[in-house]
């Protein structure tokens, strides 16, 4: 963890280290972070990371989680911080351990911690069965990452877990592979100017998938799309038939430039 410290280090603002910015004012601006230390708040705060070493850290939960014993700290004693100590008294959120909270994810468990200072907000949560894990970096102190978070952990686990998990196989792999790069084209944000239409379009197993930009639970109302036909989709029901076509619209270069769903055009932007 090579780029992890016990302080903020804002000489190098702008040289590796991303400058903080707090709320945002009525008027529209936000203020930025002015030089600080933590001092006595340092047991608590100040600690300056990044997305790789967090990965890291998560991995290292992981591999203290499957084989046991110890690695700086005994694969029993970080099960203990893990387990729950105490709840609200009306048994809701959130659930703690000894520096871990405990997090519910439907009908899942999740392990994590929240991060908040001046003009920086962080999350980190990890399946421990699944091996996945997840951490997020804000620059603004009017952003929850938690909220980003459990989206993102949503989009995401079942195609780490289908690459990465124990029960994936090479050509399991192989096939996610072959199928992202062909439909790779089809990717990115698609809108209507001046609507809130905006949707982004991604690649999954079923062929594509299609996830609304502007709901706070995109994946309540994602879409799988399942290829037909050359540029023609077909949108996939809950119980696996097939509904109405998705056709995608190419220019005179062969550069997808919009997609057409229930007569509506939405421009690849």
């Amino acid at each position: 963890m090579e780029r992890t410290v016990t302080d903020m280090p804002f000489d190098q603002v702008g040289n590796g280290f991303a400058r903080g910015y707090f709320v945002r004012s009525a008027s529209g601006q936000r203020k930025p972070v002015e030089r600080h230390s933590f001092k006595a708040f340092s047991p608590a705060a100040g600690v300056a990371s990044s997305v790789a070493d967090m990965a890291r850290f998560l991995s290292w939960h992981f591999r203290l989680h499957q084989n046991g014993g110890e690695e700086i700290l005994k694969a029993t004693t970080l099960k203990q911080m893990q387990r729950v100590h105490w709840v609200g008294a009306e048994f809701d959120e959130p659930q703690w351990g000894l520096a871990y909270g405990v997090r519910r994810y439907g009908e899942k468990t999740l392990w994590g911690h929240g991060g908040y200072c001046p003009g920086t907000r962080a999350e980190v949560v990890m399946r421990l069965p699944a091996k996945v894990g997840i951490t997020m970096m804000l620059t603004a102190n009017d952003v929850s990452p938690g909220d980003l978070v459990k989206t993102v952990y949503a989009l995401t686990e079942d195609s780490i877990a289908a690459v990465h998990g124990e029960k994936a196989n090479a050509d399991d792999v192989k096939e996610a592979a072959n199928t992202g790069a062909s439909l790779s084209e089809f990717e990115g944000h698609y809108a209507v100017e001046n609507y809130d239409w905006d949707r982004y379009v991604g690649v999954n197993k079923d062929g594509l998938f299609a996830v609304s930009l502007y709901s706070d639970e995109p994946v309540e109302g994602l879409e799988n799309w399942v290829h037909e036909d050359g540029d023609r989709f077909r949108r996939k029901r809950k119980d696996d038939t097939l509904a109405e076509v998705i056709d995608f619209e190419r220019d005179d270069d062969g550069r997808i430039t919009g997609l057409v769903q229930h007569s509506y055009r939405l421009e690849k932007m």
